[in-house]
């Protein structure tokens, strides 16, 4: 059993730590991690691809079927047919990813921390930074 912490680290299949964690021979593989998509949603992939190798094609048919068709979706002037299908490839991903993957939120656990406090400090420039402001 490998679970791998801050498992956006696997975010490049050709880096050397993604590769030597998927040298690991293990029956069992778990990814924990607080920003899954940082910048791109190959990076996605390939943590899923490590955890279940295959489970959503190569990463060329992943980036065919999902990835630029979701991207051309999202850009400001995209056409509406190009919008409606990148919410339609969205829809299609997130429910064939329902099965192997939890998202949890910070409200889980809300109840057990301490209410937020705030602090305003202030303090005066230096005379580099003032001039520089």
């Amino acid at each position: 059993l490998v679970i791998l912490d801050e498992g956006h680290r696997l975010k490049n299949d050709k880096s050397k730590i993604s590769k030597a964690i998927r040298g690991l021979q293990t029956k069992r593989r778990i990814i924990l991690t607080g920003t899954p998509i940082q910048n791109k949603l190959e990076e996605y992939w390939c943590m899923v691809d490590f955890v279940y190798p295959e489970f959503l094609g190569t990463k060329k048919r992943f980036n065919n079927l999902f990835a630029n068709p979701i991207k051309c979706g999202m850009l400001a002037d995209s056409e509406m047919s190009k919008v409606r299908m990148g919410k339609r490839r969205m829809h299609v991903l997130v429910k064939k990813l329902a099965p192997i993957v939890q998202r949890r939120d910070e409200s889980i656990l809300r109840a057990l921390l301490p209410p937020k406090q705030e602090f305003v400090l202030y303090t005066r420039l230096s005379e580099i930074q003032q001039c520089l402001y």
